[in-house]
């Protein structure tokens, strides 16, 4: 299995569904220690504005998201509603087939 590094990781979630709406799949750990699996995932951190904002603010904005994957998934069983979750990255375990190495 191939592995990628955990920061390629937010950047290939940022611009999977920046230039597309394309989906991914995860692997990650419960808190119980199983594991748990979700397809079909697509970013919904939101898109950051263009404009320029206070530094106080961009403080704000990166603070929040940090240390956590934000994202929805489509729920077969209730009908492919898209259903959001948040996971925190340090839980990861494998991110479109890829093993993550949690060094970088």
């Amino acid at each position: 299995m191939q592995s990628i590094y955990l920061k390629d990781v937010r950047r290939q979630v940022d611009l999977l569904t920046r230039l597309d709406d394309r989906t991914f799949s995860i692997t990650y750990r419960k808190k119980d220690g199983r594991y748990g699996e979700k397809r079909y995932c697509r970013n919904r951190s939101g898109s950051v504005q263009q404009e320029k904002k206070s530094d106080l603010l961009s403080v704000r904005h990166e603070t929040r998201r940090a240390g956590y994957l934000r994202f929805e998934f489509r729920d077969q069983g209730q009908g492919g509603r898209w259903l959001k979750r948040e996971i925190l990255l340090c839980l990861l375990v494998t991110f479109n087939g890829h093993l993550i190495d949690h060094r970088f």
